[in-house]
């Protein structure tokens, strides 16, 4: 039996680290395929060794910023790459592109697709995720949810295809870089974390100008460090004022990020994962984003949503900074939280293994 593992971006192969492990340990056939949505040394050369990951069987090299090109190059390669492999099962995770084109040429191929991450929801479809996550799930055979609220999700809407809940597979390698390497800040003094990469945050410099400026206010109180994704280096321009207090950095490798992120006293970002990552080591989040697909995350006193830059005010920044650093902000509970907790990659795998196919 042959499993096919697709992955497309830094996010997902942070997701396919600790499966690819539990593929290896217990012996499964696989086979790991890179498309190349996100082609940069430190996003993906780089973080196979970080993530001690191996060379993909297959890296279909797709980078092209057009996302109808990005799409149907995607399902061009992948049908060659599966007329010729026959693999029985093919693996997609989270809601992006490669996800979306890979569920897509399966469906058509007839080779049962399992989506991890499923049944996760914003509620903002104008958001392109949101719509990749309904679609993946439309044609998945297979879901593996991260959290109770997205199997409610998808019970919710009635999808009847077997779902299952086994935790999360991005809290699985966070649990692994924590045990195998020595933990350390950026300096001995407080600081802060900001990431930015959302099309509504950074496309228009005047809005990515705007967050800057606020950020740069609250830089005055504390050192804020900024790992600049390639996107948001893009829009920088004259008009941006480099604050003395925002230290710009390349982006980080993912362990790098994580021991960063535990000594930081709280991250602000537009990101999905990092709410999960920064929540499970209680480090306060603020969100600038309008919703989250992570409820748990500030249901459980860890994150704030405020707003992307259409909504966002400079005093709801403030003051989340404020309860932070003088100590108001509640303890969380989300990493006492039993379903944070479980070993996704070897519950998901023995599922797998199980199967008919």
């Amino acid at each position: 039996m042959l499993f096919t593992i697709v992955t497309g971006t830094r996010p997902n192969l942070v997701k396919a680290a600790p499966l690819i492990r539990e593929f290896e340990k217990q012996g499964l056939n696989y086979h790991f395929i890179h498309t190349g949505q996100h082609y940069d040394v430190t996003m993906f050369r780089n973080i196979l060794k970080d993530l001690e990951m191996p060379k993909p069987s297959c890296d279909f090299g797709v980078f092209t910023p057009d996302t109808v090109k990005r799409i149907s190059d995607i399902m061009f390669e992948f049908g060659k790459y599966a007329n010729y492999n026959k693999p029985n099962m093919v693996i997609v995770f989270g809601d992006v592109d490669s996800s979306l084109a890979i569920a897509l040429c399966a469906n058509k191929l007839k080779i049962p697709l399992a989506h991890i991450e499923a049944g996760e929801r914003s509620g903002n479809r104008s958001m392109p995720e949101e719509i990749n996550r309904i679609l993946i799930d439309e044609l998945s055979d297979y879901h593996f949810c991260s959290s109770t609220n997205a199997l409610w999700n998808l019970k919710s809407i009635d999808i009847k295809m077997w779902t299952a809940s086994f935790g999360n597979l991005m809290l699985d390698q966070l649990r692994h870089i924590l045990s195998t390497q020595e933990e350390y800040a950026v300096k001995n003094e407080p600081y802060g974390i900001l990431t930015l990469h959302r099309q509504e945050n950074v496309d228009d410099p005047e809005k990515l100008k705007l967050i800057m400026e606020m950020v740069g206010r609250i830089s005055e109180r504390i050192i804020i460090y900024f790992p600049v994704h390639p996107r948001t280096r893009k829009q920088f321009g004259p008009g941006v004022k480099k604050h003395h207090g925002i230290i710009f950095d390349t982006p980080w490798l993912y362990s790098e990020f994580i021991r960063i992120l535990n000594n930081a006293e709280f991250i602000i970002t537009d990101s999905g994962g990092v709410q999960v990552e920064a929540s499970y080591l209680n480090i306060p989040t603020i969100t600038l984003r309008n919703e989250t697909e992570w409820l748990d995350t500030v249901s459980n006193g860890s994150n704030v949503v405020i707003g992307n830059t259409e909504y966002l005010e400079f005093d709801d920044l403030k003051k989340a900074i404020d309860n932070i650093l003088d100590g108001k902000w509640k303890q969380s509970s989300f990493k006492n939280m039993a379903e944070y907790n479980h070993n996704a990659s070897e519950n998901i795998v023995n599922i797998l293994k199980g199967l008919k196919l």
